[in-house]
């Protein structure tokens, strides 16, 4: 991963307080943890810092010009008259982005100008928090570019078979190495998520994904409070990732019928967001229905919330997003194409063999 820093400058560290209708509620704790996690999806390792002081501030630069460290910078009032700010600025050897929360060209007129503009590859202004992550995606293609190709992460399955703990004691070394992410399975051996909390609790850094849960073998709802926990106990660091495995396993283990799994994997995705979104939970669509009809129970059931704070949804490309038919859920690694009325599964070569529909999706 590659090192990023997020620089502020003087007042920053009073937002949440400071002029909440201009600056909005969010404290330079949210900031930080924001940038954390963005730079984390796009292969980042994020250091958010803030001063007050001029000459500090001019330090981590010089800093980053000697590591060849991209940069970030939100400037604040330094951005209109600090010329020391912008000579140390154009001594970089890495991506820089400037950031704004709020939009400095709708505002005062002294606010107007940027003597470090100049020297940085872009700016990127009046939209919150958002500013930083679209910053933080501009340095992530910047330095792709840079390097002549596209980022690449790497990641690593676990086997269904024994040595689990030996080989999470290796994914220290691998996480150290470089590795981005590790996949645990969910056949019809041991569950993935009390590994998942396993491998959570033994790695820092490390991506978690589920690779996959089964869509027949847990309510809708408690996939999305399984995501949800397993995002807070590893710290924001999971992918939750959904499949229809197929009817060997789905009928003959789980012993429920194989049957709509495109149409199931929409709804659950749709179920999940609004959980996540901690909406109250109703829902009726072709294959499940939230709260169930009273006459189909006892006629108690009432829309409920997730109690606790979300998960947060991982984005990928619009094309992807369309072969799972919702957006930010992307596709795993088979497709499927019906024939005779039967499911047939594919292994994809270098393209998809099905450009509409994925039983496997990530979020």
């Amino acid at each position: 991963m590659r090192d990023v820093l997020v620089l502020n400058g003087p007042n920053l560290a009073r937002l949440g307080s400071r002029e909440p209708e201009v600056y909005g509620t969010a404290t330079l704790a949210d900031l930080a943890e924001a940038c954390v996690a963005a730079g984390r999806q796009l292969g980042l390792h994020v250091e958010v810092r803030q001063t007050d002081d001029e000459a500090e501030l001019l330090g981590w630069v010089h800093e980053a010009a000697d590591g060849r460290v991209p940069v970030v910078l939100n400037p604040a009032a330094f951005t209109h008259y600090s010329y020391a700010l912008r000579d140390a600025l154009a001594m970089r050897t890495a991506p820089l982005v400037e950031v704004h929360l709020t939009n400095p060209a709708a505002r005062e007129t002294f606010r107007h100008t940027s003597v470090v503009a100049g020297v940085a590859d872009g700016t990127v202004a009046g939209f919150g928090l958002l500013s930083y992550e679209l910053a933080l995606r501009a340095i992530a293609a910047l330095s792709a570019t840079a390097r002549g190709a596209a980022p690449m992460r790497i990641g690593m399955s676990l086997n269904y078979a024994g040595g689990f703990a030996e080989t999470v004691t290796e994914l220290a070394d691998y996480e150290k190495a470089g590795l981005d992410i590790v996949f645990v399975p969910e056949a019809y051996s041991y569950d993935a998520v009390s590994q998942l909390g396993y491998v959570a609790a033994r790695t820092e850094r490390l991506q978690l994904a589920s690779g996959i849960l089964q869509l027949y073998s847990r309510t809708p709802t408690l996939t999305a409070m399984t995501a949800a926990g397993l995002d807070f106990v590893s710290g924001g660091r999971f992918v939750l990732g959904i499949g229809a495995s197929g009817p060997q396993v789905i009928e003959g283990w789980h012993g429920v019928p194989y049957d709509a799994p495109i149409g199931r994997t929409r709804e659950i995705i749709e179920i999940c967001r609004k959980v996540w979104r901690r909406e109250r939970l109703e829902y009726s669509g072709k294959h499940y229905t939230i709260p169930l009809p009273p006459d189909q129970g006892t006629g108690l059931g009432k829309p409920l919330k997730l109690i606790n704070h979300p998960v947060r949804e991982r984005s990928t490309s619009p094309r992807r997003r369309r072969r799972c038919g919702a957006r930010r859920w992307r596709p795993a690694r088979r497709s499927a194409t019906r024939r005779s009325g039967r499911w047939t599964w594919c292994r994809p070569r270098r393209r998809w063999r099905s450009a509409r529909t994925s039983p496997g999706c990530w979020s």
